[in-house]
């Protein structure tokens, strides 16, 4: 990996990927770039995030635009200290080797577009639909911006902003709203996976093939495609799959946080998704909807501790509130939107209906913010006891099916080895230290 100089430095890229804008920077990614030396142009690994600070930026740039510009070049950063987020090791799985910061205006050289650039354009319709109609909700389709909205703060005291990230929740919504049509349809398992998993790939490509989209379109395949293409389907099985096809396409993801919480949330599911089980009509679908929310929280709760050293109390409750309504929404958002590629009035009316519906969304949440519930707080957690409470919940769960004394005497058994290895490991580096 090359490495960059002090000072400022040329440098020329292609736009790979949506421009994010706020008021005082715009935030993108280049590939192929080339550094301008003394000795000639000099290519660069892999992508570079390019950061452009200038108050009220409003350049147009578009996906394929080559552009050329001053920038401070480095490597990022490794962390300070042991117990802190590794963003160099997170920025690698991402495909990113630099960071480049400048406060001048890039000039486009020239234009080089490719297939993804179709889906960039549809990508652009579509958010010109829903700005048309909705400028304050562009984040229904889990648009990066929603990072600079008023409400993300309280999105995050409420446990609930994984919402509005372009991962999970959209493609299983896509995936499962597909998988009703088909089946009402007639058609077949095996052509109605091979449908989905053509459609998915399509909004991929919409979303620019980010890391959180491919990790939720090979988790939703795999998953789909042993229930729908295996007879013994398991979603333990499905789930370690879709890990290690992850691990083996990018296995520098198992730093990313999102790839972490991911897979913490869909074992919890895995492990007290089911259960119990709910007969009383009415109430069977809140019922399923609430357990699996705890059980995802469940899954996520020793990692949130570590990442943001606070646990929101009030997320389970803002989870199994919010999370269908939002759910329904993102339903007819994608409906109306897509209709909208075809049919631009008819798909800007139908989305401006929604116009309600998100501002009682916003009052609830901004209600259920004020109650005051307190967070749960702690420290660091070593990672040798975070491993055991993963063993604990499985062990916990129905797929361990033994005696419950003798899974309370394994629990201990594993929880106290845990412990004597956890002080035994810091007696040993206060040893070394010393």
């Amino acid at each position: 990996m090359q490495t960059p100089p002090e000072g400022r430095v040329y440098i020329e890229g292609r736009v790979c990927g949506p421009v994010v804008l706020n008021d005082e920077r715009a935030s993108l990614n280049l590939d192929g770039c080339e550094m301008e030396t003394d000795e000639g142009n000099v290519p660069l690994k892999g992508k570079v995030a390019l950061y452009i600070d200038i108050e009220d930026y409003s350049q147009p740039l578009n996906y394929g635009d080559v552009i050329k510009i001053p920038v401070s070049l480095s490597i990022p950063s490794p962390p300070d200290g042991p117990f802190q987020t590794n963003y160099r090791l997170i920025m690698f799985s991402r495909g990113v080797y630099y960071t480049a910061f400048s406060g001048e205006a890039p000039s486009v050289v020239e234009h080089k577009d490719d297939l993804l650039g179709v889906f960039q354009d549809m990508r652009n319709r579509l958010e010109d639909n829903i700005y048309a109609a909705l400028p304050d909700s562009g984040m229904l389709l889990g648009s990066d911006e929603v990072y600079y909205s008023p409400y993300y703060q309280s999105f995050m005291d409420l446990g609930i902003v994984h919402i509005f990230s372009v991962s999970g929740l959209h493609v299983g919504i896509i995936a499962y709203a597909l998988m009703f049509l088909i089946k009402r349809l007639g058609v077949s398992k095996k052509l109605g996976f091979l449908a989905v998993a053509f459609i998915l790939l399509c909004y991929a490509a919409i979303c620019g093939f980010s890391v959180s989209i491919i990790r939720a379109v090979i988790m939703f395949l795999i998953m789909l495609g042993s229930s729908c293409l295996l007879e013994g389907y398991d979603s333990l099985n499905s789930l370690s799959a879709a890990c290690i096809v992850l691990v083996l396409l990018s296995p520098l993801s198992v730093y990313a946080a999102g790839f972490q919480l991911s897979f913490a949330a869909c074992f919890g599911i895995a492990l007290f998704g089911k259960l119990f089980r709910c007969e009383i009509p009415g109430l069977k679908g809140l019922a399923q909807t609430a357990q699996i929310t705890v059980s995802a929280q469940i899954g996520t709760l020793p990692l949130l501790l570590n990442m943001e050293h606070r646990y929101p109390l009030i997320s389970v409750l803002a989870n199994v509130a919010l999370v269908p309504y939002v759910s329904a929404l993102l339903t007819y958002a994608f409906a109306a939107s897509f209709l909208g590629l075809f049919i631009p009035d008819a798909g800007i009316f139908l989305i401006s209906l929604l116009k309600l519906p998100v501002d009682v969304f916003l009052f609830a949440s901004e209600g259920l913010n004020n109650l005051g519930v307190p967070d749960l707080r702690g420290g660091y957690i070593p990672e040798l006891l975070v491993a055991t409470y993963f063993v604990i919940l499985f062990f916990l769960s129905r797929f361990v099916n033994i005696k419950l004394t003798k899974k309370a005497v394994s629990i201990l058994c594993i929880l106290v080895l845990s412990v004597c290895g956890v002080f035994g490991y810091k007696a040993l580096e206060e040893e070394r230290l010393e």
